[in-house]
Formats: C-alpha cells, structure tokens, sequence
C-alpha cells in the first residue's frame, strides 16, 4: 500500500499519456532471446561471461530497435578499433549506423 501511494502516479502514467504503452511488452521480448540463450546454455560460470552475456545483449536490443545488423555493427566496430590509440568518439560508430 506504501509503494502504490508513494508510485500510484507513475505506476497510472499510460492514462495520462496516450503514447505510453500500458504494458512492458517490448521491453520482455528483447529479453527473451537472452533468457532461451541462458537456458539453452546453462547460464553463465563466471562474472567475465555474466558481463560479456550483459554487453552483447545491449548491443544486439540497442541495433534491433534501430533497425541495424548487430553482426555488421559489431564487426564494423572490431575493423575500426585500433588496440594501441584511442580513437575519436565519432569514429566509434560503425558505418552501417547513420548518424
């Protein structure tokens, strides 16, 4: 009862705004491939695998939204990254994303 009083207006935001979904669906499906992988694969043994699962996810949710092959995204970021210098922010965008 403390929370729904303390978040109620919040919790209610999709009546007052017609542009907000009254669900979480997206949100769930762009998780799911990540849950079935997790399954599938026995989850993750160590913080190095939780960590790379986590960062791989955010790249693969962040390129479906935006309409990008992950697989061209990340390649494209692996062939532009040089291990010895640090480059500009702006060339850390891979080619196949428009700016």
């Amino acid at each position: 009862a403390k929370r729904l009083k303390r978040e109620g207006g919040q919790l209610l935001t999709f009546l007052k705004h017609k542009d907000v979904p009254y669900h979480n669906n997206t949100s769930e499906r762009a998780l799911r491939i990540f849950a079935l992988m997790r399954k599938v694969c026995y989850g993750n043994r160590s913080d190095r695998g939780i960590k790379t699962t986590e960062i791989l996810a955010t790249i693969y949710a962040t390129c479906n939204v935006r309409g990008v092959n992950p697989y061209h995204f990340v390649k494209d970021y692996l062939d532009n990254k040089v291990d010895t210098i640090p480059l500009p922010q702006e060339s850390m965008v891979p080619s196949c994303v428009s700016t």
